[in-house]
């Protein structure tokens, strides 16, 4: 009688334990992909950990490093690197909030500034970047994106012809990542730019449609990625600066998180 005793305690322990909880397709690829908070130019609903420290690199003349203040919070700061004399002061803020996370959604905010200047002239913008993701399989290989982009320019004297408040850019967008290997992905994305001209009453008719296409070699310390952006042509105005772009512009990034 005692032997059942035990036996009767062992197995409710063991039920009641239950199995353990899977980690969603989201946290796997934080896990094993160092450049998981972004896509090509376009970001991802993903952030660093608390306390975690990026080092990132975009065609060797932007440098940034972003930070997990919390979970779901993440910092990041991006500059242009003075390569010659005279070149301009850049810099871009960002603070990315993931909002909702399931098993197959996630949600997140990016609002930034962007800020340059040269001389006596000064400009930049405040935006605002909203981004929805989908998996599509539970092992975390293969994502959906989307959102957009807003943009409004503030300036400290005209830029361009371009006051403050006469208008923004906004930028919807779509994105793909599938691993095709452990430590090998594509990546995709499309996204139609917009000019909201106030004073012209709307929008303008968009000119160019940017493809961006590409892979990235990634561990969970450091990522690549070799990548191209391709501005497809809806209008004969700028034909002559596409006519001679075959595969696009190539972009190159490297990400080394700590």
């Amino acid at each position: 009688m005692k032997r059942w005793s035990w036996l009767s305690l062992v197995f409710l322990v063991v039920v009641s334990a239950g199995p353990a909880l899977a980690a969603s397709p989201f946290e796997l690829r934080r896990g094993s992909d160092a450049s998981s908070d972004r896509n090509i130019l376009s970001s991802s609903t993903d952030t660093l950990p608390a306390g975690g420290v990026a080092l990132n690199d975009y065609q060797l003349i932007f440098a940034g490093v972003s930070y997990g203040v919390t979970d779901n919070l993440q910092a990041s700061f991006t500059t242009l690197l003075p390569i010659v004399r005279d070149f301009p002061l850049v810099g871009a803020l960002s603070l990315k909030a993931r909002l909702l996370e399931t098993q197959r959604v996630a949600l997140a905010l990016m609002p930034s500034v962007i800020f340059g200047t040269q001389g006596g002239d000064r400009a930049g913008s405040l935006g605002l970047e909203a981004i929805c993701e989908l998996s599509l399989d539970p092992e975390g290989r293969f994502f959906l994106s989307g959102g957009f982009a807003a943009h409004n320019v503030f300036a400290g004297n005209e830029l361009d012809g371009l006051q403050t408040a006469d208008g923004m850019l906004l930028s919807p967008f779509v994105g793909f990542s599938g691993r095709l290997a452990k430590h090998m992905k594509l990546l995709a994305e499309l996204s139609l730019p917009l000019v909201a001209d106030w004073n012209h009453g709307g929008f303008q008719r968009p000119e160019v449609i940017d493809v961006n296409y590409g892979v990235r070699f990634f561990g969970k310390s450091l990522a690549v990625d070799l990548s191209f952006i391709r501005p497809v042509l809806l209008s004969g105005d700028l034909q002559d600066d596409f006519e001679y772009l075959v595969m696009g512009i190539p972009y190159l990034s490297f990400t080394y998180r700590f």
